[in-house]
């Protein structure tokens, strides 16, 4: 008599994972990564493509169950490659275990991405920004200097780590600002309107001229009318400049 065939448990590996596996997804942590992407379902195609013929390159990290690092990879596969494998080639859930909180995980992601290269003076002075304000958050750091701390996670002074804060803070301002409404400028007037300002100081000018030149003797009426025309040209090229 045939025996039974029992079914087959899930093979598990030195880390405990199984080779069917779903991770929690923590938006704070995955915002962090995938705040300046917006992949297409054909994006995600041909990153499952290309894990299929070059393999899982970087693992991905987990805390307490929670996906830290690798949320495209992960969307990748789920999707694309059927009966993927999860075991301690795939899965990194030792480097973070030791982390006791939410916000020291979030804090290791930023200085993880400071790790990586070719990163322009903006990305490191946005990181520094976000970096300070986690660590502000967390209580460990209690009431100590905060920036005195950025500065050795970056390998800079203090003075350095508050200038790459402070260039962040300026430049998210200047977005801000670059959105709302610009006020006229002079050179945004119409020819029309130039004209009409022009005209009225040329008024105004005039009936200071009339005013003056009654008080003069009539004998020297005509030279100062000659007079009058030549400043009235210098006038009129100066109150040109000064309508513009």
């Amino acid at each position: 008599m045939a025996k039974a065939i029992k079914p087959k448990r899930p093979t598990q590996t030195q880390s405990g994972l199984s080779t069917t596996k779903s991770f929690k997804i923590d938006n704070d942590f995955k915002s962090i990564f995938r705040e300046n992407e917006d992949d297409s379902p054909e994006d995600i195609y041909e990153l499952a493509e290309s894990i299929k013929k070059e393999g899982l390159i970087n693992r991905l990290i987990v805390w307490n169950g929670f996906l830290v690092d690798g949320h495209r990879r992960y969307e990748a596969i789920t999707k694309h490659i059927p009966g993927f494998k999860w075991d301690i080639s795939s899965v990194d859930d030792k480097t973070l275990k030791l982390l006791p909180s939410k916000e020291d995980v979030i804090e290791w992601i930023y200085k993880n991405q400071l790790q990586r290269r070719n990163l322009s003076k903006e990305e490191k002075c946005k990181i520094a920004f976000h970096l300070k304000e986690q660590m502000t958050k967390n209580t460990k750091y209690g009431d100590g200097d905060v920036l005195k701390e950025l500065g050795k996670i970056l390998g800079i002074s203090r003075a350095t780590a508050a200038r790459w804060v402070k260039f962040h803070e300026d430049s998210s301002q200047n977005e801000t600002n670059s959105d709302l409404p610009n006020k006229p400028k002079k050179e945004d007037k119409e020819p029309a309107q130039k004209s009409l300002d022009i005209a009225k100081l040329l008024a105004k000018r005039s009936k200071q001229f009339t005013k003056d030149v009654t008080n003069f003797p009539v004998e020297h009426k005509v030279d100062y009318w000659e007079q009058l025309y030549k400043l009235a040209k210098s006038e009129l090229k100066a109150l040109k400049q000064e309508a513009e």
